[in-house]
């Protein structure tokens, strides 16, 4: 709970100097809604055999949403915070051939990350944009990560106004990737996986 809490201040903090930052230059904060669905990348997302017994870990949708201030261009900052679903299943071979047993139980994580965000025209309603970032994620994970634990991401994506005006609504479409670690005393726990999202802002 303390590591969550320094995260938390730490979090604000540095979204405070930015909006403070950004209203000297009066420039506008970006708000958004994203989803859409995660594959992992790493030993830990799929099936694992273990003899007797059988193990998925599955990731599902994702759902977020983010707040921008557009700094010294092409330069912004970004909060975003999201939901990622996934679900457990386990299958248990007690002789073979024989009975099996099998479960399945959703679990799910929340991660809050700052990021820095490059944005790059490519037309009069189109742009490019790649960020990276990170922050704490927290949820428990059945077998694996357990209260709170960290993450690095990396995206790269394009950004569509649906209007040539200034202050136009804009469409999201890309890709995230990220790595998820934990240091403890006992043990050091990773995994990684990517994140197609499509989105709209305003």
């Amino acid at each position: 709970m303390a590591v969550l809490k320094r995260w938390t201040v730490i979090l604000v903090m540095g979204w405070g100097l930015v909006l403070a930052t950004g209203a000297e230059e009066n420039r506008r904060v970006q708000f958004g809604l994203t989803g859409g669905w995660a594959w992992g990348t790493s030993w830990e997302f799929g099936w694992k055999f273990r003899g007797h017994s059988n193990q998925y870990d599955g990731l599902r949708y994702h759902l977020g949403a983010f707040a921008q201030l557009p700094l010294v261009r092409p330069f912004g900052a970004q909060l975003a915070v999201d939901y990622q679903a996934a679900r457990n299943e386990m299958t248990w071979y007690f002789s073979v051939p024989g009975p099996v047993y099998s479960s399945a139980e959703p679990f799910h994580f929340l991660s809050v990350s700052l990021n820095v965000v490059v944005e790059l025209p490519i037309g009069r309603r189109c742009g490019i944009y790649a960020l990276g970032g990170g922050g704490p994620s927290w949820g428990d994970w059945v077998n694996h990560f357990e209260g709170i634990y960290f993450h690095v991401d990396g995206g790269l994506g394009v950004r569509l106004a649906l209007s040539p005006k200034p202050q136009s609504p804009f469409l999201i479409l890309g890709g995230v990737f990220r790595h998820l670690f934990d240091t403890g005393d006992w043990s050091s726990l990773k995994a990684s996986y990517l994140r197609f999202l499509i989105g709209i802002g305003i």
